[in-house]
């Protein structure tokens, strides 16, 4: 997975090479190609991105001075891909430069009744095209979008256009009279790139998280998510810490049928240096404990305001590139388009064994659950 999303920001930001790569053209070019790239990953992004702030809690703690309640396992969310986007569409705008223009103008104008109109008609162009506004656009299927089918160029697949109709006003030599003529420039590339193979028939992201439960104290139980640095080969290090808190509000005053607890939960997963994902929740939940300690079923749920933020930094080998040419850095920020979840649940447990299942309403639905050995 690591190395086919590589390969697509590679692809992407290689395509600001294929042109004449310079000032405003090279600028929009680079911003676009992140543009498109964030677009083409952002089905997969958001599920992640959805997925980190879940799983987080099982129930409220009890509303009393001193407890254990210790639980050690491991958190599984699940976002359905059925309602993410399949496609995408990312525009920009530019101008060429005068050298650009210039050489546009030379190797469009080849020939001419004289070598003076040739001159004049390549100023004119120049000059028009310095003076024109082109549109670029990068569209078509998203990583979960339909695959591209080799050899079939009318498959779907990742395009990449650029066009405009161009007017240049030149002065006829000897008669000396101004005239109008009127060039069609278009450029039209397709990358024969579409969906991820097997992940444009995924039925959705799946994820897991370490996870260790302690309390209560003064009503309160902390979570922690952690992971040590755990070197990767060729991608960097990758470690995870996390952190959560939950005050039961009966402590300070009855609160009658249900434990009610305000909640607060931050954690960050990086691979340093390229990949960084951070999540942040917080609002109320509430359960309610029936039956005995070490046998019984708990229902819960939850309203938590949440972001989530993906931050990439990756700088391609030169290899990739050619020979003096420098590689583009790829650096991009993806926000979680969820900002708020609505919880419900059921939690069961047996003697040590604790298990609980959840669905998570928001922009994005998802699905957790929950193993852990609690004492």
């Amino acid at each position: 997975m690591k190395k086919t999303l590589l390969g697509v920001f590679l692809l992407f930001l290689a395509l600001s090479n294929l042109t004449l790569a310079q000032n405003d053209l090279q600028g929009t070019l680079n911003k676009l190609a992140g543009k498109a790239a964030m677009g083409y990953i952002d089905p997969i992004t958001q599920g992640f991105l959805t997925n980190i702030n879940g799983g987080l809690f099982n129930k409220a703690p009890q509303a009393k001075l001193w407890g254990i309640d210790i639980e050690l396992g491991a958190a599984f969310m699940y976002t359905p891909l059925g309602d993410l986007p399949k496609t995408f569409d990312e525009k920009g705008a530019f101008r060429f430069n005068k050298a650009q223009a210039d050489e546009i103008a030379s190797n469009t104008i080849t020939t001419g009744s004289s070598p003076a109109l040739v001159t004049a008609l390549r100023n004119s162009l120049s000059t028009a095209l310095q003076q024109s506004d082109f549109n670029i656009r990068i569209y078509g299927p998203t990583v979960l979008g339909e695959k591209a089918v080799v050899g079939n160029p009318n498959s779907p697949q990742v395009k990449v256009d650029m066009s405009a109709t161009v007017t240049a006003r030149y002065t006829v030599p000897v008669i000396n009279t101004q005239r109008d003529t009127s060039f069609f420039v278009n450029y039209a590339l397709k990358t024969g790139l579409g969906g991820v193979g097997a992940l444009s028939g995924s039925a959705g992201v799946p994820f897991f998280a370490p996870q260790l439960t302690l309390g209560t104290i003064f009503g309160t139980k902390f979570t922690l998510r952690y992971v040590p640095k755990i070197p990767i080969p060729d991608v960097g290090d990758l470690s995870w810490t996390g952190f959560g808190i939950q005050h039961n509000l009966g402590y300070w005053f009855p609160i009658p049928v249900v434990d009610l607890a305000a909640s607060f939960y931050t954690q960050k997963i990086k691979i340093d240096p390229i990949f960084e994902m951070s999540g942040t929740s917080f609002g109320l939940t509430a359960s309610k404990q029936l039956g005995f300690a070490f046998l019984n079923v708990t229902p819960y749920a939850g309203f938590m305001l949440e972001s989530s933020k993906l931050t990439v930094n990756i700088t391609p080998p030169a290899a990739d590139y050619g020979p003096g040419i420098t590689p583009p850095k790829i650096s991009f920020d993806v926000e979680g388009k969820n900002t708020s979840r609505f919880v419900v649940g059921l939690g069961l447990r047996i003697l040590i064994i604790n298990i609980n299942a959840d669905y998570n309403i928001g922009k994005y639905n998802s699905m957790t659950a929950g193993l852990a050995i609690a004492f």
